[in-house]
């Protein structure tokens, strides 16, 4: 919406020209247009468009900021009479908070724009695409599409404006004694063969939920982790600072071996937070820029940290334009040479992990994960899924998963979108592999 990148232009116009002397002010915005479309047992329950725009304005006055984050209407003279009365809080707030020795402000210009549009579904067309292949089925889901925007404008000049369309659809099918397949289809286009395809795995593993459920005995079995399950076992990791430099400078992070003892992964492991799709804005919400790629491990190794403005002051570091938090918002595994047809062929007897959860760390400075198996989680025995098993704890390293048991990723790595609409949708992701192991140890 061009309309949107004006309004936020003359906004951060009209705020600079109230400021004083002394004083700076960044402008950082939220917005989405969004349509929303809720079914279960097959049917459309609500659906619906909204569309929501929030604002962070914060002030600087030499090493002191404050900051208050408001909801807007998408209208300049009410919008910035509300910022504008937002002004003297912050000022007064300003003379009460210490000086901030981290505080880093881009001093440099540095102006971006990331634009990608897409046809997606709309409202009336929805309902036949995503139901009408299901018909029978107990299909319970919300699919949320539309634009999504982000923007950053500070009173030294600088812009950088993003916007992407997408969708994600989430959903689960259900048999009569409750038991449930996940399964989610994201991304830029919505290809309804591709979610014909989906549609017709998930029959397939609900019928296996027909079979006699599997009752397996704690221990380590061979086992194929489905790109969703290699997605839980990174996004856990990174977010408790497995990438971070302050994690790791601090001595907390998951990966701290991996620096403090040369601990390595297989060669075959490289990832990445690539930012190159489009997917993720470029800029951070206190206006750096970020690399389009970034290697976190290169051939097994620690490569390189994400560095976010007030650690690159704490510790004299460059700074990468990392968020505060220090988490990568999209995250690329390199793929392997297993075919995906042929992954169950060459685990021969095992079990196959389609999604696992309460995800967390048992022994964090050995990078040992523990969770639960969750939905689609099945025996295979001559490379064919047999049947279901019984909700399993999990207890591994990630040494061993992605290292001494670590037998191959899937040659044809899935993008995943993240699926939140907490307060907003989500701007988070990744690209992700399958993975062969050789043991993956349950405990009960």
């Amino acid at each position: 919406m061009r309309e949107l990148r004006t309004y936020f232009d003359e906004l951060a116009q009209a705020l600079g020209k109230q400021l004083f002397p002394a004083e700076r002010s960044a402008l950082y915005l939220n917005a989405e247009e969004s349509l929303f479309l809720r079914f279960s047992r097959g049917k459309v329950r609500q659906a619906g468009t909204g569309f929501h725009l929030s604002t962070t304005l914060s002030l600087f006055r030499g090493h002191r900021s404050t900051s208050h984050s408001l909801d807007l209407l998408g209208q300049i003279s009410p919008d910035l009479a509300r910022l504008t009365a937002l002004l003297p809080t912050l000022r007064t707030e300003l003379e009460q908070v210490p000086d901030d020795p981290y505080l880093n402000f881009p001093e440099e210009r540095h102006d971006s724009e990331q634009v990608q549009t897409a046809e997606l579904p709309t409202e009336k067309d929805l309902p036949a695409y995503l139901l009408g292949p299901a018909e029978g089925l107990d299909l319970t889901g919300i699919y949320a599409g539309g634009p999504i925007y982000r923007g950053y404008a500070n009173s030294g000049g600088q812009r950088n404006w993003f916007q992407s369309d997408r969708f994600t659809l989430d959903w689960s099918l259900y048999n009569p004694e409750q038991k449930a397949v996940k399964q989610t289809y994201c991304g830029e286009h919505f290809e309804p063969s591709r979610y014909l395809t989906l549609l017709d795995e998930g029959r397939r593993h609900l019928e296996l939920f027909g079979r006699p459920t599997v009752r397996l005995e704690p221990g380590e079995y061979p086992a194929y982790l489905a790109p969703q399950a290699v997605a839980d076992l990174f996004e856990t990791t990174a977010g408790w600072g497995g990438f971070s430099l302050k994690a790791h400078r601090d001595k907390i992070s998951p990966l701290q071996l991996m620096v403090d003892q040369d601990r390595r992964f297989s060669p075959a492991v490289s990832l990445s937070e690539d930012l190159s799709s489009g997917l993720v804005p470029r800029f951070n919400e206190t206006g750096f820029l970020r690399p389009e790629r970034t290697a976190l491990i290169k051939e097994g190794a620690l490569d390189q940290f994400l560095v976010s403005p007030r650690t690159s002051r704490e510790f004299s570091s460059p700074c990468n334009g990392a968020r505060e938090d220090e988490v990568p918002t999209f995250l690329c595994l390199d793929g392997g040479g297993v075919p995906v047809a042929e992954a169950l062929q060459r685990l021969g007897d095992g079990l196959y992990l389609g999604n696992l959860h309460y995800l967390n760390f048992s022994d964090k400075p050995k990078a040992r994960v523990t969770g639960m198996t969750r939905f689609s989680c099945f025996t295979v025995k001559g490379g064919l899924l047999t049947a279901p098993i019984e909700k399993m704890r999990f207890d591994d390293t990630l040494y061993n998963l992605f290292g001494e048991h670590f037998r191959g990723f899937t040659d044809q790595p899935e993008t995943l979108l993240s699926t939140s609409t907490y307060v907003r949708r989500d701007l988070a992701g990744g690209v992700w592999p399958g993975l062969l192991v050789s043991a993956f140890r349950f405990t009960l």
